[in-house]
């Protein structure tokens, strides 16, 4: 039998690095409240949160650093890399290549994903992006 960790790590390879979202309904309580972004909870609503970040960057890819668990808690740290070619988090495409690490810790419920709290590096995308102006 698969533990927490192992299905998180299935879920961000498949649905975040390879954008199948079928594991999506597989791995995600339908009762999960929304995730950070999105307007619906549960499978709905991650995968409105994974294709807004997809759908941002071409040549996307996510690698997991780190995965582990205890109980229902299950900690994670990942890398994404992209080439910034639509519109992100409401910045127009640049052309840039961009790299996004970043740290969850995912609550389970009966063996699916129900809540998770992230911190990604934000302000760090945003400099790659060019979206804050350059220090003089």
């Amino acid at each position: 039998m698969p533990t927490n960790a192992d299905l998180l790590r299935k879920y961000t390879e498949q649905a975040w690095g390879r954008g199948e979202l079928s594991v999506v309904d597989e791995l995600v309580h339908p009762d999960a409240p929304p995730p950070h972004g999105a307007d619906a909870g549960g499978p709905a609503g991650y995968k409105q949160e994974i294709l807004a970040v997809r759908n941002g960057l071409s040549n996307y890819r996510t690698v997991v650093d780190a995965c582990f668990g205890v109980g229902d808690l299950v900690a994670i740290r990942w890398s994404t890399f992209g080439k910034h070619t639509g519109t992100l988090f409401g910045f127009p495409a640049t052309g840039r290549d961009v790299t996004i690490p970043g740290v969850g810790i995912f609550q389970f419920v009966d063996g699916k994903i129900f809540r998770h709290w992230g911190e990604d590096a934000m302000p760090s995308l945003l400099g790659q992006i060019g979206a804050f102006p350059a220090p003089h």
